[in-house]
């Protein structure tokens, strides 16, 4: 019974993860508001602004235990404590195992044509090309936004003008990026 509760928890994470990311981190806070535009910010724009900083890869420590806490009374209130410290324990694996992968998508350099090689192509264009799309780094959509066709692979060059079209300027890089097919 463990394991399947166990994977039902790291289920529920990835939902409430998707949900929060999705629904919170990329809405667009009223125009009028500054505190809400302020608070957006903080939680998540940051984030998108200075996609390199390490500092702000993972959820901060100090908000993720009350997140923490929060989700562990929830299930221990609403299951018998065996079944809920089984879901929370896959909750909590989730978490740690999806920060794990999202910062290693910002630093890690993975091998070419690997499954984390295309996790983190598709996390690049989320952060610089598509902000609405790539919502969380560990789910791929079967089609991409605006509905382009998907080039089976790419690769990311930096340098001269080529006869690839440009995608677009990574200002934060001030390099431009190319994507070109594989041949």
């Amino acid at each position: 019974m463990f394991p399947v509760l166990f994977l039902l928890g790291w289920f529920l994470w990835s939902f409430i993860e998707y949900c929060i990311h999705r629904f919170v981190f990329h809405m667009k806070p009223p125009a009028h508001n500054y505190y809400l535009i302020t608070l957006h910010f903080l939680l998540h724009g940051q984030h998108h602004k200075s996609p390199f900083d390490g500092s702000r890869l993972v959820f901060p420590p100090g908000l993720a235990s009350i997140v923490v806490v929060a989700f562990y009374l929830v299930l221990q209130k609403t299951l018998p404590e065996v079944l809920g410290t089984s879901v929370f324990v896959g909750g909590l694996c989730g978490y740690v195992v999806y920060d794990m992968i999202h910062y290693y998508l910002h630093y890690g350099s993975p091998k070419r044509g690997s499954y984390l090689y295309s996790l983190k192509a598709y996390h690049v264009k989320h952060h610089f090309e598509h902000q609405r799309s790539g919502q969380t780094p560990h789910k791929q959509h079967r089609e991409p936004p605006n509905g382009q066709k998907r080039v089976k692979r790419t690769r990311i060059k930096a340098g001269k003008r080529q006869k690839e079209t440009l995608i677009r300027w990574f200002p934060l890089m001030r390099i431009k990026f190319k994507v070109q097919k594989i041949k």
